[in-house]
């Protein structure tokens, strides 16, 4: 098994480090098995800008269990929404579904380099899937302080040739990717820019998000993601009693964790969620945030914050609001 950091992959030059510096502008993509959207988001001092939101429906078959299936097709409709919308050229910031990954945290002694860091995922990979022989692109992050006795590090792994050909698909439409994003990262960094869900050291947040009939709950903290769902919604369903019965069963299953922030984002008034409604479940804060307070609409946009249509766009908005390197 060959590892590959994602920056690697794409930069070109072996650095993991992020830098707190953010690229002005980026194109953040979202693909999905129905649908392909792109956002252009400007940063501005503390907000974002949405200075374009664009979308094209895929065929069926396109996009199937979360990969890419037919390229040429793909390639087609992707440049001719890069043309079309005069994104040419532009900084892409990309999302791979979190199915198409592993993540996972361990903890690490103090003051390892990252190059041990990289061996210890590595064998950790090996161990759960004996005899792989895939090459992989990894990238990992580390919390706590480096004074203490061990580290945290949350790893994402993910298959290098079907990463390469996704980069060179987005390359060759006009774009050029820097960043390769998971879509449950995405989210979560989203809503950390809500006032109500700022995390405080040693919190777990949670949020619920519905979209094109799919709800998604992600429970995360500081070290990274701990657990994710994604479910269909149905018609006419209780989507509050199955997010609660979803949660109870993962309390059931981790009582160590105890979720502080609850966020529940869905555009339809009948399943915004009363606070007594998860009484016996938690104790957490429960919102229901307001992304128009850390997003603002250009003019190019037909729609704003409170339209359903927004929904379909956020792991896209996530995405292109990444920290990026800057060479």
């Amino acid at each position: 098994m060959r590892v590959t950091a994602f920056i690697t992959l794409v930069q070109g030059v072996r650095n993991l480090k992020i830098s707190h510096l953010l690229s002005s502008s980026l194109v953040g993509i979202d693909v999905q098995p129905r649908a392909i959207r792109l956002v252009h988001v400007r940063k501005r001092r503390r907000e974002f800008i949405l200075e374009s939101a664009v979308s094209r429906e895929l065929a069926a078959g396109i996009v199937a269990d979360g990969r890419i299936r037919e390229w040429e097709l793909f390639a087609e409709i992707l440049t001719s929404l890069v043309h079309d919308h005069d994104l040419s050229g532009m900084t892409a910031s990309i999302s791979l579904p979190v199915s198409l990954v592993r993540m996972q945290c361990l903890s690490v002694p103090a003051g390892i380099s990252d190059t041990l860091i990289e061996a210890e995922i590595k064998y950790q990979i090996e161990r759960d899937f004996p005899g792989m022989t895939e090459s992989l692109c990894i990238d990992f992050s580390v919390s706590g302080q480096r004074e203490n006795e061990s580290l945290d590090v949350f790893f994402i792994a993910a298959r290098k040739e079907y990463l390469e050909q996704y980069v060179n698909c987005i390359n060759s439409a006009g774009l050029r990717v820097k960043i390769v994003d998971i879509d449950v990262c995405a989210l979560t960094r989203l809503f950390s820019y809500c006032p109500e869900m700022m995390m405080m050291q040693g919190e777990v947040c949670a949020i619920v998000v519905v979209s094109d009939d799919i709800v998604s709950l992600i429970i995360y903290s500081e070290r990274g993601i701990l657990h994710h769902q994604d479910w269909e919604a149905g018609i006419g369903a209780d989507l509050l009693t199955q997010v609660k019965t979803r949660m109870q069963i993962f309390f059931a299953s981790r009582r160590d964790i105890v979720v502080h922030k609850l966020a529940i984002y869905c555009k339809n008034a009948v399943q915004q969620a009363p606070v007594s409604h998860f009484h016996g479940v938690m104790s957490s804060r429960i919102c229901h945030p307001d992304l128009s307070s850390i997003i603002k609409f250009g003019t190019r946009v037909q729609f704003d914050s409170g339209s359903e249509i927004f929904s379909g766009f956020l792991v896209a908005c996530g995405v292109a609001m990444r920290e990026a390197p800057v060479w």
